[in-house]
Formats: structure tokens, C-alpha cells, sequence
């Protein structure tokens, strides 16, 4: 604490124990009105007088043994009271000003201490509230405050190996706000039909601030969800598996597997796991990945079909400090009215035909059918089959072959120079 402060609180507190003392002598020189004698009136004015003498005469001393003691205790309690958990500095100018604006100092007389003037106290008081200014910037002086500890939201670590490790990430307080905040249009976790017409999305961001964005739980609605058909490149099966909240839930999972021995080691891992089978699409000779990205999710009242960049893991989903941009395509689909209406669309014919080529139960593809791919008419289902393609029916069909095909049957070649964006 600075030395000058210290100064001006023993001087403060001294003042007070000096009041004290001057009460307890005029306790002892109190004067018997019951009495009738004139002598005993004279010696108790001799008295009184003698006893204001010495009054004065202790004014002047600097204090004899006990009140040193005394006062000594008292700055303690308030050099303890005033220090903060991790020995806050005051400035000395603020204290000069604090004086200037607080309570004003009591006149001394016997009566304030009596009456709960603590000198002391009331400069603890003092220092509290100026110490209160300077945390809510009321007063332009400095204090020395210990450093705010940032706030901690718990993540999970990239998996490694076939398990996942949790750990702690530290954010922001500005960026865990934003994170929260949700912005007027986003889309809704509660199942319902949202996107009749298709839309493409950007997916959320890590420390980006909610705009025409969906997130994981927002495209699963997970609630009613029936049967999740998904298919990806990298997986995080902890992860994915945390944001599926309906215990009946069913899941076909279309996974790459080089090898004979490599699928018999997920059928394994899985066989206990009554809800999760398994789709393996063809990967002979020299093809040695199987990259393709599909959302197949069937609700009581609607499927939603999703195309998307983004590989089932949280960094993609701008999770776990993720803060790259996937995009995606999806659109809801209503149940047919009528088994008769024709909703063939090229969209259609060419999901049916990848979903085949990658060995999909044929009842899933039956059970897809059941639903109204009118509003598709306008788009096109690109799709990308690994291995050799020979002949006219099959090379134009996929690949960039494929792309060339839907370009031309949805109306938009052109013999005019095209401006390409790269991602």
C-alpha cells in the first residue's frame, strides 16, 4: 500500500482513539448533582478543569503504550480489509479525489463514536466504493485489477484411431456470444417440410456469426427421423452418433472398404450394433476411394435428399474450431398423393441409378420411390462411379461426362467464354 495512504489512515484512526479516550476521562470526572454541599461542587469544577488540563496535555502526546497498541491492531484490520485476492493497487490521485467527493469528516466529539462513527470503518467503506469506480469506469485513475480469465467451451479432439479424446478450447466472450446467436431465417431442427423447392446452403462456421447457414442438427432434424441412408468420405462415428436423438432411428451407412478383409473388420465392429448396417460400393481393380457425400433421410411425412461437400466429421460442420465452408444442396419431398402421378425427372432416374451402382438395398430405393420428385424437374443429380466405364450408355452418365450431360439437358451450354469459380 502506498506510504502516503498509510499515513493518512493512521492519522484518521489515531483521531479516533484519542475521541475514546477523552470520553472515558470525562466518564471519570463526572460531578454527584445529589449532592448539597458547595465544597464538593468547587472540587468537582477543580476537578473538572484538572481533568481538561490533562485532556490537552494528551492531545498533544503522540499516544502513550496502550493506545499505540490499539491503533496498531486497527491498521491491520484495515490495511487486510483493504487489500484485494490479488493485491489490487490504488492510485493515489483517485484517492485525493475520492476525498473530495465522499462523505464529509464528522466534527469530533464523544458522541460519534458512541453513535457508530468508526472512523476506520468508514474509511474502508470509502475505499470499497472508490474501488467500485474504477471497475465500472466511472473514474478515469488506474487500478490494477488481475486479468479476466477467458471463457471455456468443451470440444472434442480430431479422433485418433477408432476412439475420440475430449479436451477444452478457449473462446472469446465476444465469440461464444456470437456462436449463440441465431439469426432471423435460420433454418429449424423440428421436422417439417422447409425447402420444397431446393436450396443450396453454406454450413455454419466456427466464430461466424449465423447467416443463411445450416448446421448438422438443422439438416437431420433428428427428432422423427426414421431411416438415415449416408454416405462419406471420412467419418467420425462418436461425433455423428451424439446428434441423432431418437432411440429408433435406423441407419444404412454407405462406407468406401478396399478389401475383402477390410469390410469383413467393419461388419465386425458393427454386428452388435442392431440400429447400423453397412453398404460397401464396389471398389475393384484400381479404384482406391470411394468419395461420394449423400443424405438420404427419411421422416414420417417427407424426405429430405442432401448433397453435400462436407464429410461427416466437426471440422467440416464448423465444429472444433472449424472455419471452413462446406456447401450442400437439399430439398424436402412429400409423400405421393397418388401412386399413379409420374414424377420422373432426370434428377430422379440418375439418383436411382448411382444408389444401384453402389449395391443399395434395393427395398430402400423402393421405399424412396414412394415420395414426389415433381419439384426436382429443374435440377440435375450429378454423381461420380468408380471404375471403368465403356460404352455409349455408361461413360456419359457420371463423372464429367456426366456433368457435361446434365448441362446440355438442362438448357445451359453455351458457345460464349464461361467465367469458372475454383473452391
Amino acid at each position: 500500500m502506498d506510504h502516503d495512504l498509510q499515513a493518512a489512515i493512521d492519522a484518521s484512526l489515531r483521531d479516533a482513539v484519542r475521541s475514546q479516550t477523552n470520553l472515558q476521562r470525562r466518564k471519570s470526572s463526572v460531578v454527584d448533582l445529589t449532592g448539597d454541599s458547595d465544597g464538593d461542587a468547587s472540587a468537582a469544577r477543580r476537578d473538572g478543569k484538572a481533568a481538561e488540563k490533562e485532556e490537552e496535555e494528551e492531545e498533544e502526546e503522540a499516544g502513550d503504550d496502550d493506545s499505540d497498541a490499539e491503533l496498531k491492531r486497527a491498521i491491520q484490520l484495515s490495511l487486510q480489509s483493504g487489500r484485494g485476492p490479488e493485491h489490487e493497487t490504488i492510485d493515489v490521485d483517485a484517492l485525493e479525489a475520492g476525498k473530495a467527493t465522499d462523505t464529509p469528516e464528522p466534527k469530533k466529539t464523544a458522541s460519534s463514536w458512541i453513535a457508530g462513527f468508526d472512523r476506520k470503518k468508514m474509511e474502508e467503506e470509502r475505499l470499497a466504493r472508490l474501488a467500485k469506480k474504477r471497475r465500472t469506469g466511472e473514474d478515469g485513475s488506474a487500478l490494477a485489477l488481475p486479468a479476466a480469465r477467458p471463457l471455456k467451451a468443451s470440444r472434442r479432439e480430431p479422433p485418433s484411431g477408432s476412439s475420440s479424446s475430449f479436451a477444452k478450447i478457449s473462446i472469446p466472450p465476444a465469440t461464444a456470444t456470437m456462436a449463440a446467436k441465431s439469426a432471423p431465417g435460420v433454418p429449424s431442427t423440428e421436422p417439417s417440410i422447409q425447402f420444397p423447392a431446393g436450396a443450396v446452403k453454406k454450413t455454419w462456421a466456427f466464430r461466424c456469426e449465423r447467416k443463411d447457414d445450416i448446421k448438422l442438427e438443422e439438416v437431420l432434424q433428428p427428432s422423427d427421423l426414421e431411416l438415415a441412408v449416408l454416405s462419406s468420405f471420412l467419418w467420425d462415428m462418436d461425433w455423428l452418433l451424439m446428434k441423432f436423438t431418437n432411440p429408433r432411428t435406423r441407419f444404412l451407412f454407405i462406407m468406401g472398404a478396399k478389401g475383402e478383409e477390410r469390410r469383413e473388420q467393419l461388419l465386425r465392429e458393427t454386428a452388435s450394433m442392431s440400429r447400423i448396417r453397412l453398404c460397401f460400393p464396389p471398389m475393384d481393380g484400381e479404384v482406391n476411394c470411394m468419395h461420394s457425400k449423400l443424405m438420404l433421410l427419411f421422416h414420417a411425412n417427407h424426405l429430405r435428399i442432401v448433397i453435400p461437400s462436407a464429410n461427416l466429421d466437426p471440422y467440416d460442420w464448423g465444429e472444433e474450431g472449424g472455419v471452413m465452408e462446406n456447401m450442400l444442396f437439399l430439398i424436402d419431398l412429400p409423400r405421393k398423393a397418388n401412386e399413379t402421378v409420374d414424377d420422373t425427372t432426370p434428377f430422379r432416374d440418375e439418383l436411382v441409378y448411382f444408389l444401384r451402382a453402389s449395391t443399395l438395398n434395393e427395398k430402400i430405393i423402393d421405399k424412396m420411390l414412394q415420395y414426389d420428385f415433381s419439384q426436382t424437374a429443374k435440377y440435375a443429380f450429378v454423381h461420380s462411379i468408380g471404375g471403368s466405364h465403356i460404352g455409349s450408355g455408361s461413360y456419359e452418365r457420371t463423372g464429367h461426362c456426366g456433368l457435361g450431360t446434365a448441362v446440355k439437358s438442362l438448357g445451359l451450354a453455351t458457345s460464349r467464354p464461361l467465367k469458372l469459380d475454383y473452391i
